[in-house]
């Protein structure tokens, strides 16, 4: 409402004394702005958290510069306001173990803003702590396995409660390991009972196996595989043959034979435990390609004799 209207209000102000002198001053009034509106909190009102987080949890913000207080009325005890707008929970928060007054997990609290004119709001915003997986998996295939000397292929297959990944340790036999296909241990060579690889020669292996889920949970156990002695006696009815030929040996895809009046070809396992007999008309050229790598019997059926003789698949 002043002249120019800039908010500066000019007065001539005249003291004059009994004697008749008299002076003249100008005054200015200048009207200052002051807040006329309560600030507004711009913070989201609601947020949620995973259980054991530590640190800061909720930053305040508003449209104007304020001073930002926790009310006393609700759950504002289990926090605490720090660098005047950064708020974290005072306790690390359990979904197990709520804090909160009704133990439902979900926080509630009064967020107070003033600004410089003495002005307020409040914000009534909620924590929601979300419950997470805590529970490492549980291995479930056996702490123990056998397998036979000479034998192939996968020696134990992990087993979990629920989805995990699963790796080998280091520090004791896993060295002599593959884990393959996710959950299929095998040994990096054929196991022989005679001549032990573990590192007290005992043919027991030992290895640490941890499983990991997707919430990060791991568990660890001792496996220990015990290669077992075969009896390698079905060997000593292998009865040299002077016309019997083998060859060549070791072999990869196909081994051949010279034997006279062969009726019936087998291919064995040192157990005993039939792979396959070969069928067709020329019998003397084995397809052997099919079989794991390892060391097997021919046995050979004659009119008056079995005979068997050993070869080694690569």
């Amino acid at each position: 409402m002043d002249a120019n209207v800039d908010n500066v209000y000019l007065l001539d102000l005249m003291a004059e004394d009994g004697a008749g002198n008299s002076t003249m001053l100008e005054l200015s009034i200048t009207v200052l702005d002051v807040a006329e509106s309560a600030p507004e909190i711009t913070s989201s009102s609601a947020i949620a958290v995973a259980e054991n987080t530590e640190g800061v949890v909720y930053v305040a913000t508003a449209n104007e510069t304020v001073i930002f207080t926790l009310g006393t009325s609700k759950d504002e005890a289990q926090f605490a306001l720090t660098n005047g707008t950064e708020i974290s929970f005072g306790t690390t928060p359990d979904f197990e173990t709520p804090l909160d007054a009704d133990k439902d997990n979900v926080y509630e609290v009064d967020l107070n803003a003033t600004n410089g004119g003495g002005l307020s709001s409040t914000l009534e915003f909620t924590f929601t702590v979300r419950d997470m997986d805590e529970v490492a998996p549980s291995i479930t295939s056996g702490l123990t396995a056998s397998f036979e000397e000479n034998g192939t292929g996968v020696a134990y297959s992990i087993t979990a409660d629920e989805s995990a990944t699963f790796s080998l340790g280091t520090s004791k036999d896993e060295a002599l390991f593959l884990l393959e296909n996710e959950n299929e241990i095998s040994f990096t060579t054929i196991p022989d009972f005679e001549t032990p690889g573990d590192s007290d020669g005992d043919n027991v292996y030992l290895l640490d196996i941890s499983a990991i889920d997707v919430a990060g949970n791991s568990t660890t156990i001792e496996l220990s595989i015990s290669v077992t002695d075969v009896n390698e006696d079905v060997l000593s009815t292998i009865i040299p043959v002077r016309s019997l030929k083998v060859y060549p040996n070791p072999a990869t895809n196909i081994l051949s034979f010279e034997a006279d009046q062969a009726e019936k070809v087998t291919v064995a396992d040192l157990t005993g435990r039939v792979m396959f007999i070969p069928a067709g008309e020329d019998e003397q050229l084995l397809d052997i390609s099919d079989l794991a790598e390892g060391v097997y019997v021919l046995r050979i059926e004659t009119a008056n004799r079995i005979y068997h003789q050993r070869f080694t698949k690569r």
